[in-house]
């Protein structure tokens, strides 16, 4: 090639390039606007009766666990938050709350999740309250395999000696939650 035809044709590349540099991000932020949603599409209408969110404090979801614990008498405790409706209003107090006690039964402890489950099924089928409770530990999860809660301690008492006696092993009574 002649050393003329090669200077033409950089240059002619340079100029191709600079053009392109410049006409590239211009195409892009055309091609971005298009693909940008509208303000307003898409977006559902606001409902017409409002929307309504209840997030109980820590202190006020225990006051209202415990009054209807109370009210239902021990038998239809639950150990799970389902014991607060969400839909039930909370009456506001100038004090704060006492924090509810009750007393479990704890029957067993297990680093197997399965083993755990299996325990409860079983006190379940005898007709106990059982419920698994896990809890985080350096070394790994433990699933507490527990009973109850009852408010008061002498039946709690009594529930241990009957599962104790009945597991062939030592249960023990703690203070919940």
């Amino acid at each position: 090639m002649e050393p003329g035809k090669v200077k033409h044709r950089l240059v002619g590349m340079a100029v191709l390039a600079a053009i392109a540099a410049l006409v590239v991000p211009v195409l892009i932020d055309l091609h971005e606007e298009a693909l940008s949603v509208a303000p307003g599409a898409g977006i559902p209408h606001k409902p017409e009766q409002g929307f309504v969110t209840r997030v109980l404090p820590l202190d006020e979801w225990r006051q209202q666990a415990e009054q209807e614990l109370e009210a239902a008498g021990p038998a239809s405790a639950s150990p799970t938050p389902a014991a607060a409706p969400a839909s039930s209003p909370v009456a506001a107090s100038s004090r704060p709350a006492a924090p509810a006690s009750a007393w479990v039964v704890q029957v067993g402890s297990f680093a197997s999740e399965r083993k755990a489950m299996e325990l409860r099924d079983r006190l379940m089928a005898q007709g106990y309250r059982a419920f698994v409770e896990p809890v985080k530990r350096n070394r790994g999860n433990v699933f507490r395999v527990r009973i109850g809660p009852e408010l008061d301690r002498a039946k709690a008492e009594a529930v241990r000696g009957a599962v104790s006696e009945k597991l062939g092993s030592e249960a023990i009574v703690l203070r919940y939650p």
